[in-house]
């Protein structure tokens, strides 16, 4: 089997085992996937592009599955100096949750989406680093969203240069220091719910794992739970406030602050660097930022009523 010029050879990966090999869902990464039956057993076999997304993912599977995560189960993985990355993981029965959300009933969803934030919390709550390691992270987290947003200015033309455009990058500047004062952790980064995997049993939808880890990190917490709303929570209340119950039961840690910030950074994001890329990025970006001002707008008209009345 021929792959990037290097040979695979699943028969050595199997060591010579009767199988079947078959591509498997090419929308769910970059990499390329093989679906493995061998044995009345099911695998995945992942083979990477880039090493540096394979050192990463082995090692983040390694920690997640230490703390007793919802992840495939690995099994095999090439050396280090291997001329050809691919991790062997365990099949994780069920489907990704974007491709079945259009025909689950709304309370499975309610209930899936409880699940998914019950089992983020515990994905970010994993502790990987002393408190000097924290905070010298944190910085450089911190640092790098500041030369983004700077980034972000630069970017923006006269002719782009919108008001509401202008607000967002005042926004984030005069916000970020709101950013630093929160708990950080490790971040699945670039999370969607393509990277949920749901399953049907006894005719019931639940949650069954977290997929791809290539670029899993320690950063803010708050980064994952947007890309959650960016393709699903933002345009569902019910759904959102079911996930976030999930994540903390009595929202009493959760900062709807911070939940604004990064909509409005991943919006400014689509509207100038991402840009180039895509067109339909920055309608899509624009849309981001002013349904986030619409919420500050109406979290300002209620905080203003109830001064009012006192």
């Amino acid at each position: 089997m021929l792959t990037n010029n290097s040979t695979i050879e699943i028969d050595d990966i199997l060591e010579n085992q009767e199988y079947t090999a078959n591509p498997f869902s090419p929308e769910l990464s970059s990499n390329r996937l093989l679906k493995i039956s061998t044995g009345g057993s099911l695998y995945i076999l992942k083979i990477y592009k880039k090493k540096d997304c394979f050192e990463n993912e082995l090692d983040f599977m390694y920690l997640f599955m230490n703390n007793k995560c919802k992840v495939p189960r690995l099994v095999k993985y090439s050396s280090i100096n291997s001329s050809q990355s691919w991790i062997l993981y365990e099949f994780v029965e069920g489907i990704s949750l974007n491709q079945i959300k259009s025909q689950i009933s709304s309370k499975t969803l309610k209930h899936i989406w409880k699940q998914v934030g019950k089992e983020l919390k515990k994905v970010h709550s994993i502790s990987v680093f002393n408190k000097a390691e924290i905070e010298s992270n944190k910085m450089d987290f911190v640092n790098r969203l500041k030369s983004s947003i700077d980034n972000f200015s630069n970017h923006l033309d006269n002719k782009d240069a919108s008001a509401i455009l202008v607000d967002a990058i005042h926004f984030l500047r005069n916000n970020l220091s709101r950013i630093k004062k929160t708990i950080f952790g490790i971040v699945l980064n670039d999370f969607n719910d393509r990277h949920i995997i749901i399953r049907q049993r006894k005719e019931k939808w639940t949650f069954n794992a977290f997929i791809d880890f290539e670029r899993t990190c320690f950063g803010c917490p708050y980064v994952d739970i947007v890309g959650l709303y960016l393709n699903a929570l933002l345009e569902n209340q019910e759904l959102e406030e079911c996930f976030l119950r999930g994540y903390e039961s009595e929202r009493m840690n959760i900062d709807d602050h911070c939940i604004r910030f990064f909509l409005i950074y991943f919006g400014m994001e689509l509207c100038t660097v991402l840009r180039n890329i895509n067109v339909n990025h920055y309608p899509f970006g624009l849309s981001l930022i002013e349904k986030t001002f619409e919420r500050i707008d109406k979290l300002n008209e209620k905080l203003c009523t109830s001064t009012k009345k006192w």
